[in-house]
Order: C-alpha cells, then structure tokens, then sequence
C-alpha cells in the first residue's frame, strides 16, 4: 500500500512558497516514509553588487538502530541565489531537505 500526501503553499504576496510531499509505503516487509521539502523566498534588492555570495550549506545526518531495525537518511542543502528580471533585481533563498526513513513492520500477535 502507498499514501501520498502532496501541499503547494504559496503566500499572499507571492513571495514564499512551501512545496512538500510524503510519502508511505509497506514493501516486503519494511516500512517507508520519505519527507521532501523545498522552500523559496524571493525578495527585491537594488543591484547586484551588494548581495554577498555565499556557499550554499549542506547537511547530512544518517542515523541506525541495530535493536529496532530502523535506519534514517536526512539531507539538507540551504543557499540563495541572485536572479534578474525586467530591470529588477531579486533575491532568491531556497532550502530543499529529504528525510527517509525504513523501519521493519511490525507483526500484531
């Protein structure tokens, strides 16, 4: 069996916007569930000049239980970029993130 959960969040103003999705699934035996996410938000700035560049930041975490049988995987990457439109300059801060994680299924008695 698999769920699927998908949201497309945007605000008013049009300058962020959540976009995630779950998923659950059952497959021989295991149990799955993988989160990913991304986020963005654009903001005005006056000239290119003055935005800094930084390196973009990625995170990684991976996590076993041996007693449990469950095994998670997280990834993170956070970093912005600088885009230009029409004689406008924005801003863009983004983060995407995936979280997996398996479990053995546990059996009802």
């Amino acid at each position: 069996m698999r769920d699927l959960v998908y949201k497309n969040i945007t605000s008013h103003n049009r300058t962020r916007r959540v976009i995630s999705s779950q998923e659950v699934f059952n497959r021989q035996g295991m149990h799955t569930t993988v989160v990913r996410r991304f986020i963005c938000i654009v903001r005005a700035i006056n000239k290119k000049s003055e935005y800094k560049h930084n390196k973009p930041h990625v995170y990684v975490f991976k996590y076993h239980n041996s007693v449990t049988q469950e095994d998670e995987f997280f990834f993170r990457i956070r970093g912005s970029v600088c885009l230009a439109q029409n004689q406008k300059n924005f801003l863009v801060d983004f983060c995407h993130s995936v979280r997996i994680r398996v479990e053995v299924e546990k059996v009802l008695n």
